[in-house]
């Protein structure tokens, strides 16, 4: 999941200087690269990590409760308007992009034209060889309080009638600050071809984008998914970096689709209301009498604005949905979707046994190449890191209030002690 971020304020001149001197002083390499230095054509994947994390690999309601700490670290974050720069004006979500770099003649040779791709994905105005982009798109979260769980399934129409889904920009990433991690491989000719014409032929150009999708919508799942599965991973923007990874060849379908994790829902919930209270009830009415209304982060403050101030975001009803799992279990057979999350390839690509290299940082090198249009002429990181959110006084602030946030919705709701652990063995037991 992720979201279209407004372009940063142009950086002081002291920090071109320090920048500058960084760059002009990184005359090494941070750790030792494999493959031939005549390589001239490689991919990257980039990954921002949520400082407020969905959580996925844990029970239902737990999965619930993190969402809606999102909600509620986003709408703190953003309304207070704090400047973000030079950190980047995080997400609440994570984020995946893509470099990919080409040969200097690589164009000219296979007689492409640049106009033959959209011209967002070119980090460069006056040559091609650099690319950065992503698929980007919000999530239908209005149907997901509608219909269950099938309603992230649907398309996302905007205000003005288009459907949610567009490729991302160099400059947004920028806007992110620096990922949380980056890395990648060096790729043939044949490879960067393959992985540059797929950007055009991205299945989400059509079919806008998604969270998860509809098990029939995606066959090319078949033989990945168990039989019964009724949702898979949808069109989105870690969905988008795997496909160009595959469609370059560095990693097969199969290694693509055991880095994923497995969320679960009661089955009963895919075409069903999750039980909702407080703003969550008054999202459904709005839009239940609606369903032409696109429900915007700025509708979900204005109808919940009470309870940021005073009492904290509720939307699901986590203590009803418990109940009914409890005595009602012969209707609550779980079912699962299989999806990519951050820190599982974020931990993946740590291993160096599984890249060719650590890519170069977003704002200390390729943001100072772009600025100063200079070429790029190795992919691996040069330069020390000097903006790390991770490290900053407000990462800190949010974190520990995303925490305390959590343990007190999970408090509030009995998933504490021998309540979490029963409720954890009544889930393994109703899960397929």
């Amino acid at each position: 999941m992720c979201k279209i971020y407004q372009t940063l304020q142009q950086t002081s001149f002291c920090i071109i200087l320090c920048l500058f001197l960084s760059y002009s002083n990184a005359g090494f390499a941070q750790e030792k690269v494999k493959g031939p230095e005549d390589q001239k054509n490689w991919i990257s994947i980039y990954i921002w990590d949520s400082f407020a994390p969905l959580t996925l690999d844990k029970t239902v309601a737990e999965m619930l409760v993190s969402l809606e700490v999102i909600f509620q670290q986003h709408a703190t974050y953003t309304t207070k308007k704090i400047a973000k720069s030079p950190y980047g004006n995080r997400s609440t979500e994570g984020h995946f992009m893509v470099w990919l770099h080409l040969d200097e003649s690589f164009f000219e040779r296979y007689k492409l034209n640049r106009k033959d791709f959209d011209e967002r994905i070119y980090m460069f105005k006056d040559r091609e060889n650099d690319i950065f982009t992503a698929w980007c798109g919000q999530a239908n979260f209005r149907d997901f309080i509608l219909d269950g769980v099938s309603g992230l399934t649907s398309k996302t129409v905007l205000d003005d009638g288009t459907v949610s889904g567009d490729l991302d920009v160099f400059s947004n990433a920028v806007n992110q600050g620096n990922a949380e991690y980056g890395a990648g491989y060096y790729i043939s000719d044949e490879q960067a071809l393959n992985a540059l014409k797929a950007i055009m032929k991205y299945p989400g150009h059509e079919k806008g984008y998604g969270f998860i999708a509809k098990k029939n919508y995606r066959p090319e799942q078949e033989g990945y998914e168990h039989s019964n599965v009724q949702g898979v991973n949808g069109y989105n923007c870690n969905d988008f970096a795997f496909y160009m990874l595959e469609n370059s060849g560095v990693m097969t379908k199969q290694q693509t689709e055991n880095l994923k994790v497995e969320f679960w829902y009661p089955e009963y919930y895919w075409d069903h209301t999750i039980p909702l209270r407080g703003s969550g009830k008054r999202i459904y009415k709005k839009f239940e009498k609606d369903r032409n209304l696109y429900m915007t982060r700025g509708r979900i403050l204005q109808l919940a604005w009470s309870e940021f101030l005073f009492s904290g975001l509720d939307i699901f009803d986590e203590e009803t949905l418990m109940k009914d799992i409890r005595t009602e279990p012969a209707q609550m057979k779980y079912n699962k979707v299989r999806l990519w999350d951050q820190m599982t390839m974020i931990n993946y690509l740590k291993n160096p046994s599984n890249r060719d290299f650590k890519s170069k940082l977003v704002i200390e090198e390729l943001k100072y190449a772009v600025d100063n249009n200079l070429k790029i002429s190795t992919p691996y990181q040069e330069a020390e890191q000097i903006y790390n959110y991770r490290t900053t006084k407000s990462y800190t602030k949010y974190k520990k209030g995303s925490e305390k946030r959590t343990q007190k919705k999970l408090k509030k709701v009995g998933l504490k002690g021998k309540g979490l652990s029963d409720f954890q063995d009544l889930e393994k037991s109703l899960k397929d």
